[in-house]
């Protein structure tokens, strides 16, 4: 998946005007192990989805809700990592601006093991690596 070729949205670049986002555990820059990329109503993210990286996910969510998308696929193949704060942002982009659908595309074993536990399952339709 390529990028927009439109102007490319703060939350799909690194961070702005040179400054560095803080990294999880002992990471310099969040930039060097977060990715996110959108493509129509897909939004393909690696690396951790947590605190410091949650608010580029809200950014692209908005951004999809604003162009009136009713159903936002989440592509998380790559992802290592959810926290509660990386949960509450996939919760935002079903609830967000009204009821929506939200693929989970592809999820890790450990961020199934997450959706399990909270029970949030039911809330998001889930498609299995193929």
């Amino acid at each position: 998946m390529s990028r927009l070729a439109t102007a490319v949205p703060e939350y799909a670049g690194s961070a702005p005007h040179g400054a560095r986002r803080p990294g999880p555990r002992g990471v310099d820059d969040v930039d060097d192990v977060f990715g996110i990329e959108v493509n129509d109503d897909v939004i393909s993210l690696s690396g951790d989805l947590d605190a410091h990286t949650a608010p580029r996910l809200d950014e692209a969510v908005n951004d999809l809700v604003r162009a009136g998308k009713q159903r936002i696929v989440l592509e998380m193949s790559e992802v290592g990592f959810v926290d509660s704060s990386g949960l509450r942002s996939m919760i935002r982009a079903r609830n967000e601006g009204g009821d929506r659908d939200v693929v989970i595309q592809s999820p890790s074993n450990a961020t199934m093991r997450l959706l399990e536990i909270t029970g949030m399952t039911d809330h998001f339709v889930i498609e299995p690596a193929s």
